[in-house]
């Protein structure tokens, strides 16, 4: 469909919408004598200040400053008014100012920092947070917003590692690092992020989710997690929408980071280097930074299988893994910034570039019980022992590129517009793979006494580090390359509503369109027709591994891939792969998906005095083709031909939004929201396609009658704030989610898959989520001596949820991947030049998946995280730091069903690093 077509078709609907905002009256009436008021808020250091409240006093007349601490204040009277301008950590003042009729008074107003914040401001550095909490106090909406100051108290180095200490948000580890992020409990899916306002691409191979872990904390000025969106964002956020600010070129500015550090598991020192540079020159200013990284890390990993026995559950195979890795990361980002000469409008470009490669190998061993006969409870007879190496890189990135501008009319009118590109890459340049197997081994396996980590060893002589019994079974290698490319643009208009209304607010008007291409180019082939005879021992030299998770099982000697690839190299020959499991594995995997959104929007914000409300609607048309592919084979299962395949959906929808905020005083808040929301189908549920994994013995297929997830939304919040930077606030939210979709389970029964696994997303019928949020931080200066430099930084989240129609069952389900309790808490110290910090991040156990029965349905367990952030200023400029991760090593498990049956259990090991901060 074309975008005229898209336009046409949400301009029709919004336009009746908004017919009730521009009622005839407006324009009539003889407008009063006024002028206007405008200029910049700034602290008493020179720097802009955004969010601070600028009222006229005696009046309902107000207006917010920008993030250039920019304000526009219309229809003041004309005469001599005062002016009341505040922001959280500075003393709150009154100026006077002369307005003309007609006229319009541009002045700068400097604020001083509040005495009782003075020490929370200089000595601990956190302007920049008082600045978030003031944008945050004066936000129409539900919002959490931490600066770069508060994120670098913490010990964290990615911007997931940053959002799941804030309320609402939890984290999904990957090999010691996090990755995705979930808000109030629900998928990463459910989920929009932006880089100020632009999208944020996914590297994900699948589905729409956003891995951010390639994105240094470093480079982000704050970050805003947005519980409840207004009209004028988009509108696939059912659990809520993450964006990221990027540098702002408001000063001269030149600051750094330099650090190195070390892990338990692993050899290898840990780099890392930052730098950012801005400067203001003439109409010009800029900001641009860079910043690279290397990490060791290693991780140990049990995974279980199990069996019943006379009655009794059994262990019934163990595997032990350990992943060696080494990551690299490189980032730069920028923005250029060009005032137009009235100081009022500038045109804009910014951009960001994050490089994230990885360099991983996995070393298994693998005890197969089940291939043997059980004697007794804990004896077993011509088992299998199988070793496994292989070797994986893959290579992610992220562009995103943002040109615009922001005019401020002299009518009152404010325009801004923006045309955006972003692209996302996963490629796996490789991913190979050596299979052995020793067979007819005798075991002694016993999980009577720890699940968690069971007896098992090899008897009657079998030896499980003799390499040359250990024949090869296979070769492998796979590639994957997957790209999410979007192409978008948007024009807005904010204008003052008319005088004779009486009623102070402005009115929101936009447009966007967006044009997104996603595909993925699979390849798996398996090399199991060999010529001749080969084994472990032929491959040349190996290293002994270290015993693992943790120190309990001997791993003995692991493949150096170095001679694994000259073996490859020089016998390539002797092997042939299965072209009908390749075509299998591989083309089923293949996909490409176009998706083109044409929106409009409209919205009023009304200044009652103590309330302000914002209300309006979005519309949004969607068009989307994908296209798999559908194979065919012989009756003797051979391959004949792979057939292109396309499906088309083309669906629009309104979403409506209300938010009250309520001014009980100057610090006080009390917000409601009602929106609506919509959660799209990742793009490999909905393609036509089916992939086979016969190891497995899973079918995985594609649902191209799969629907949008629509969601409806409210949300209640309290919130106080105080003086000496600090906060508390409790809400309640809840969502009522139909359509929902997730992946159903089930066992194909006849025919050539008898006994597979069928996985396949499904539309479930209805799902509601409700929860509560708590967060408290705040210095406590009002203990004595000493210990008023104590300070507490805590938040809790419930989220729960109830199901219809989920699994195709009666059964009493949560929503999948949802985490009912997030919490956090953090004691701090600040006194003189010292710094310091203990912080714990807990998340509860959830379901993960919903398997064919409740024996399959996979859990995940809670999991606890204790690091530590230690600081010293040695000069106004400069400081020293010490940081500590993961400092009980706390395991990562889940388990199908109950605790019993574990699946897996996983060990990251804890890491430090030791560095310097500067900045001029």
């Amino acid at each position: 469909m074309s975008y005229a077509r898209l336009l046409v078709r949400a301009a029709v609907p919004l336009c009746l919408l908004l017919l009730p905002f521009f009622p005839p009256t407006s324009l009539s009436g003889q407008a009063p004598a006024t002028g206007v008021v405008e200029g910049r808020v700034v602290g008493d250091q020179g720097r802009a200040l955004a969010g601070a409240s600028v009222q006229v006093v005696g009046s309902s007349l107000g207006a917010l400053s920008n993030a250039e601490g920019r304000f526009n204040l219309r229809n003041v009277p004309a005469g001599m008014v005062e002016l009341q301008i505040s922001s959280i950590g500075f003393a709150s003042e009154t100026f006077e100012v002369q307005v003309t009729a007609g006229g319009v008074v541009r002045q700068d107003f400097v604020l001083q920092v509040n005495p009782l914040a003075l020490d929370e401001l200089i000595v601990t550095g956190q302007v920049g947070q008082a600045e978030a909490y003031n944008r945050q106090r004066t936000a129409a909406s539900v919002r959490n917003i931490v600066s770069s100051d508060h994120i670098e108290r913490f010990p964290d180095s990615s911007v997931p590692d940053v959002l799941r200490r804030m309320p609402g948000v939890a984290a999904q580890p990957d090999r010691g690092e996090t990755g995705f992020v979930f808000l109030r409990g629900l998928s990463p899916d459910f989920t929009t992020v932006t880089i100020d306002g632009a999208r944020v691409p996914s590297t994900d191979r699948s589905g729409r989710g956003v891995e951010l872990s390639s994105i240094p904390a470093e480079m982000i000025e704050s970050l805003e997690v947005i519980k409840a969106i207004t009209p004028d964002m988009d509108a696939d956020a059912v659990g809520g929408s993450i964006n990221l600010t990027a540098r702002q070129p408001t000063r001269r500015q030149l600051d750094g980071r330099l650090e190195g550090g070390t892990h338990s598991l692993v050899d290898g020192v840990t780099r890392r280097g930052a730098l950012t540079y801005g400067n203001l020159a003439g109409p010009f200013s800029f900001v641009m930074g860079g910043d690279f990284a290397t990490q060791f890390r290693q991780t140990e990993n049990l995974q279980y299988w199990w069996t019943d026995y006379q009655g009794e559950s059994v262990l019934d195979r163990l595997r032990l893994q350990h992943y060696p890795i080494e990551r690299t990361k490189y980032s730069a980002n920028g923005t250029l910034n060009y005032n137009l000469g009235d100081d009022r409008s500038f045109l804009f470009l910014r951009g960001i570039y994050s490089r994230y490669d990885t360099d991983e190998e996995r070393h298994r061993v693998t005890y197969r019980i089940d291939s043997g006969d059980r004697t007794s409870r804990t004896d077993i007879t011509g088992g299998r022992v199988e070793r496994q190496a292989r070797q994986y890189r893959w290579e992610r990135s992220i562009l995103d590129l943002t040109a615009g501008g922001n005019h401020f009319l002299s009518n009152g009118l404010q325009v801004d517009y923006n045309l955006s590109f972003s692209e996302g890459i996963r490629r796996e340049p490789f991913r190979n793979y050596f299979e052995f197997r020793q067979s007819g081994v005798d075991m002694f396996a016993d999980a009577s006494r720890e699940r968690a980590f069971p007896e098992i060893r090899t008897t009657g002589g079998r030896d499980p580090n003799d390499l040359s019994s250990f024949g090869l079974r296979y070769y492998e290698q796979r590639f994957d390359d997957a790209m999410d490319r979007d192409l978008g643009g948007q024009f807005n208009v904010t204008m003052p509503l008319p005088e004779g209304l009486g009623v102070p607010g402005s009115v929101r008007l936009g447009a966007k369109l967006s044009d997104k291409d996603k595909e993925r180019d699979f390849d798996r082939l398996r090399f199991d027709e060999i010529d001749g005879s080969f084994n472990m021992g032929t491959m040349g030299t190996s290293t002994e591994a270290s015993p693992i998770t943790p120190r309990r099982y001997p791993f003995g000697p692991r493949l150096e891939w170095s001679e694994g690839q000259n073996f490859w190299s020089q016998n390539q020959a002797f092997f042939q792969n299965d072209q009908n499991r390749e075509r299998r594995e591989s083309d089923t995997q293949d996909y490409v998906a176009t998706e083109r959104i044409g929106s409009l929007y409209g919205m009023t914000t009304l200044d009652l005095g103590a309330v302000e409300i914002i209300a309006g609607a979005r519309y949004e048309h969607t068009s989307t083709t994908y296209a798999g592919k559908r194979l065919s084979f012989d009756a003797d299962g051979d391959f004949v031909d792979t057939e292109e395949v396309e499906t088309d959906q083309d669906f629009g929808s309104f979403f409506p939004a209300f938010h009250l905020r309520y001014r009980v005083d100057d610090a006080t808040n009390v917000r409601f929201a009602a929106t609506r929301t919509i959660a799209r189908p990742g793009f490999l549920s909905v393609a036509p396609n089916e992939y086979i994994r016969f190891d497995d013995e899973i079918i995985t297929r594609g649902n191209p009658e799969l629907r949008p997830g629509l969601s409806f939304n409210l949300d209640l919040m309290a919130e106080r704030y105080f003086a000496s930077v600090g906060m508390v606030s409790a809400g309640v939210f809840y969502k009522n989610i139909s359509d929902f979709f997730f992946q159903e389970r089930s066992i194909l029964r006849g025919g050539e898959f008898d006994g597979f696994e069928l996985r396949e997303a499904a539309n479930g019928a209805t799902a509601r989520v409700y929860g509560l949020e708590l967060a408290w931080h705040q210095r406590l200066t009002f203990l004595p001596g000493v210990l008023n430099g104590l300070g507490v930084y805590a938040n809790y989240t419930y989220s729960g949820s109830s199901t219809e129609g989920l699994a195709g069952s009666d059964r009493d389900l949560p929503l999948p991947e949802q985490i009912p309790h997030i919490a956090n808490v953090a004691l701090n110290y600040d006194m003189g030049g010292f710094q310091g910090l203990v912080s714990l991040n807990h998340q509860g156990t959830y379901l993960g998946r919903v398997g064919a029965s409740a024996e399959q349905d996979r859990y995940f367990r809670y999991r606890n995280q204790l690091d530590a952030s230690f600081t010293q200023r040695v000069t106004p400029n400069t400081r020293v730091f010490l940081q500590l991760n993961n400092i009980t090593n706390e395991p990562y498990m889940r388990w199908d069903g109950s605790r019993d049956f574990l699946d897996e259990n996983e060990f990251e090991g804890f890491w430090g690093s030791l560095g310097l901060r500067f900045n001029f």
